[in-house]
């Protein structure tokens, strides 16, 4: 049994599927050349190195999926400096249309979105998105629309989207954006303010530039408070800090899922026993869908679904088939 490697192998499954239409991740060549770099004289097996292969592989899977806005209808709110060049109106009226029916707003996103490892900046420490406002699709990627001179920026929070301007390319350092938004919809964004410490520095636009591609965070002052990034900030790898928070508590849920059944079924051997192997130790169990919980043994005809629920963060039991009763052990 090994809830974590199953996970781990169905998303990269998931990883191979999205390669397979296009999108990008980087090769092992390339990932290890950097990995000897910055581990000089390791003494790590070479599947120890596959395997911190795979976790990266995984890392860069999520800093995709972040930059891809959630389906969902949502409400549209305009900044006070918000207006459309008439040559955008139509591409925008179609945005505004897929945003207020909850429709993908995959489309309208930047070419990058097709590289998984991309450090998108401005969304990392900003928060920002920046949407394409064309018409038809685009030559080379024809899921996505053509592309514009200007763009969108808009930050997707709960419930909102929040026009901030239509610009050009360039600004992605500017904080006139963030103090727009901080200033006029503080009251619906919930700001990383820090409590206590100065508002530190105002970098300039190529200094801050700088210091994202180190992969360091900055403190932005916003009216004279010191606000952390509202993108969820940048590792050094320049990869989204959120990406590895959500990998890590991943594996360590899984890990404890584990356990959980595995006690449940020692608890219960006996109930178990007509359609178990002679010995719990026989058994091998596989998560064939990690996101459902669906468990088999590969050893015998025992099926099972761990009732969890991934909101409350609490297990209400196990519910095993191929029982008279279809149990469900608590």
């Amino acid at each position: 049994m090994d809830f974590k490697k199953d996970l781990k192998d169905f998303f990269l499954i998931d990883i191979k599927n999205l390669k397979a239409v296009g999108f990008k991740f980087t090769d092992f060549k390339k990932w290890y050349k950097s990995f000897e770099k910055s581990n000089l004289n390791h003494n790590f097996s070479l599947s120890q190195i596959k395997n911190k292969y795979k976790d990266r592989l995984i890392l860069e899977k999520f800093n995709l999926e972040e930059r891809i806005p959630e389906p969902k209808p949502r409400n549209i709110l305009y900044s006070s400096i918000f207006s459309c060049p008439d040559k955008y109106k139509d591409g925008l009226f179609r945005l505004e249309k897929l945003i207020t029916e909850g429709g993908s707003l995959f489309h309208n996103l930047s070419r990058q979105i097709y590289k998984a490892p991309f450090s998108d900046g401005m969304f990392l420490d900003f928060g920002i998105h920046h949407f394409h406002l064309g018409n038809g699709p685009d030559d080379k990627f024809p899921n996505l629309i053509k592309g514009t001179d200007d763009v969108l920026y808009c930050i997707i929070y709960n419930e909102y989207a929040i026009f901030l301007q239509i610009g050009g390319h360039g600004i992605w350092n500017d904080t006139n954006l963030i103090e727009l938004a901080f200033n006029e919809f503080g009251h619906i964004i919930e700001f990383p303010i820090l409590k206590g410490i100065g508002p530190g520095n105002n970098f300039t636009m190529q200094e801050r530039k700088k210091i994202r591609k180190k992969g360091a965070n900055i403190i932005t002052n916003l009216s004279g408070n010191a606000c952390a990034s509202l993108g969820g900030g940048i590792m050094k790898s320049g990869l989204s800090t959120k990406s590895l928070f959500r990998r890590d508590n991943l594996y360590s849920l899984y890990e404890e899922l584990e356990i959980y059944v595995k006690t449940m079924i020692e608890e219960n051997f006996e109930k178990l026993s007509p359609v178990l192997p002679t010995s719990n130790s026989g058994m091998f169990l596989k998560l064939i869908d990690p996101p459902k919980l669906h468990i088999i043994d590969t050893k015998s005809d025992f099926k099972a679904i761990l009732d969890y629920n991934f909101e409350s963060k609490t297990c209400n039991g196990l519910r095993c088939f191929n029982t008279n009763d279809m149990s469900i052990f608590q």
